[in-house]
C-alpha cells in the first residue's frame, strides 16, 4: 500500500508501470498477480483515504489495483481531519461539480495509463462517496464494469437529464443498513427512483439488518458484483 500526494504509479496492461499526476492525493493497493481490473474507492464524509483502504484488503487486491482518493476539502472544526466531496450544511452544487470533474480527471487518467477498457473499471463509494457513485455513472457516458454505492444518497439527481446511451448499460448495486440512522433508509429508495427515471438498466439493490457500516454478507455480495457485473 502506498499514498502518493501527486504522482501515483499505474501498472499497465503490458506489465510496465506508468507514472501519472493525479488531481487528488491518493492511496493505491497494487495487484497481486498480472493487472484485469481497477477499483477507485470513494470515503463517505468526514473519513480519509487511509481508513478507507481497509475496503480494499476486506474485497481483495488479487489481479485489482486499488485508487483511493482522498476528498479535496477538509471538513471544517473537524478534530479528526477528515475530508469531504462536498459540504453538507451549506450549498453544495458547487464543490460537487468540482469533487465530480476531479474524479473524472483521476479515472481518465487511470485508463489511459492502464490501457484497461472502461468495462474492466470500477466505482465503489460509501455514504457521501456514493453520491458521487452515482454522479459519475451519469456524468460519465461510458460503460464502466460496475458502479457500487453504500449506504449511500444521490444528491444533486436533479442535474442530469439525459443520460447517455453507454451510462445506461453500466451495472449498479445499491446496499444499504435498515437500522441506518445517518443516511435513513428513504434515502437509498429514493435513489433507486431516481436512477430508474434516469433510464439505468441494469441496477441491483440489497438492504441489510444492520446500521450505517458493511457486513460480512454486503462484504461477499459486493465481491460478487465486482467479479461478475450482478448477483
Amino acid at each position: 500500500m502506498s499514498k502518493s500526494e501527486l504522482n501515483i504509479r499505474v501498472p499497465s496492461l503490458t506489465g510496465a508501470v506508468e507514472e501519472v499526476v493525479s488531481p487528488l492525493s491518493c492511496v493505491t493497493v497494487a495487484p497481486r498477480g498480472p493487472l484485469k481490473k481497477i477499483v477507485v474507492g470513494l470515503h463517505g464524509f468526514g473519513d480519509n483515504a487511509e481508513n478507507f483502504a481497509s475496503v480494499a484488503k476486506e474485497l481483495g487486491t488479487n489481479e485489482t489495483y486499488w485508487v483511493i482518493p482522498e476528498a479535496p476539502s477538509p471538513v471544517p472544526f473537524s478534530m479528526t481531519h477528515g475530508s469531504q466531496w462536498f459540504p453538507l450544511f451549506s450549498e453544495f452544487h458547487g464543490e460537487l461539480a468540482r469533487s465530480l470533474n476531479l474524479i473524472q480527471g483521476l479515472l481518465e487518467k487511470l485508463r489511459s495509463a492502464s490501457g484497461l477498457k472502461w468495462e474492466d473499471i470500477y466505482l465503489v463509494g460509501f455514504s457521501q462517496g456514493a453520491a458521487i457513485c452515482m454522479n459519475i455513472a451519469c456524468q460519465m457516458n461510458v460503460k464502466f464494469g460496475g458502479v457500487i454505492a453504500l449506504s449511500g444518497f444521490f444528491a444533486g439527481s436533479h442535474r442530469h437529464r439525459n443520460l447517455g446511451e453507454f451510462s445506461q448499460q453500466t451495472p449498479l448495486f445499491l446496499a444499504h443498513g435498515l437500522q441506518d440512522n445517518v443516511v435513513l433508509p428513504t434515502m437509498h429508495f429514493e435513489s433507486l427512483d431516481a436512477l430508474a427515471q434516469l433510464g439505468f438498466k441494469n441496477v441491483h439493490a440489497r438492504t441489510y439488518n444492520c446500521g450505517h457500516t458493511l457486513l460480512p454478507a454486503e462484504i461477499k455480495d459486493i465481491t460478487t458484483f465486482i467479479a461478475k457485473g450482478s448477483l
